[in-house]
């Protein structure tokens, strides 16, 4: 199967979802989805994109309820603006993931103001990171500049209490 008609599959999915769907229902059907069409996309895009790693995760354990997700707007705009090519469509599934999988940490980036960080977590170390998506600033939670030493990826639930931080990104 190509990549439109991978993305139109999706659009005739979408089109059965009730307007007001939630965040973590959006995800879910993406996801099933992308269970079905990862093969569309080549291992390099895969790779590139986390399709792979999307496709398997366990959408049970991110705060996915917190996150600045907005289901009706990624819905409006998957219909509104067709990807031109797989590259774009493997681009837009992985930020729809990114958006629902993380929450924003309640602070501004010091270098793009308006922008609020993210909180990750730095694979292999599990420190907390906040990030931005704008300008690629990242600190510790401490506010120093974090030098990178591993990948940064979405915390989980179980993470972020044991960080004590609640699902809207701040302490509990």
């Amino acid at each position: 199967m190509n990549w439109k008609r991978a993305y139109s599959a999706l659009l005739t999915q979408l089109d059965g979802l009730r307007p007001d769907l939630s965040s973590r229902e959006l995800l879910v059907v993406l996801q099933s989805w992308l269970q079905r069409q990862l093969a569309v996309f080549s291992s390099a895009l895969q790779e590139d994109y986390g399709l792979r790693s999307y496709s398997s995760l366990d959408l049970a354990r991110y705060p996915i309820d917190g996150s600045s997700l907005n289901a009706a707007e990624e819905v409006r705009q998957l219909r509104l603006v067709p990807p031109g090519s797989v590259d774009g469509l493997a681009m837009r599934v992985r930020d729809i993931f990114w958006s629902g999988l993380t929450i924003e940490s309640g602070s501004e980036c010091r270098r793009f103001k308006d922008s609020e960080l993210r909180i990750l977590m730095e694979e292999g170390t599990q420190q907390l990171v906040r990030a931005c998506d704008v300008c690629l600033w990242a600190e510790t939670r401490n506010g120093e500049h974090w030098q990178p030493g591993g990948r940064l990826v979405p915390p989980t639930i179980e993470q972020l209490e044991l960080w004590a931080i609640a699902d809207g990104g701040k302490p509990a």
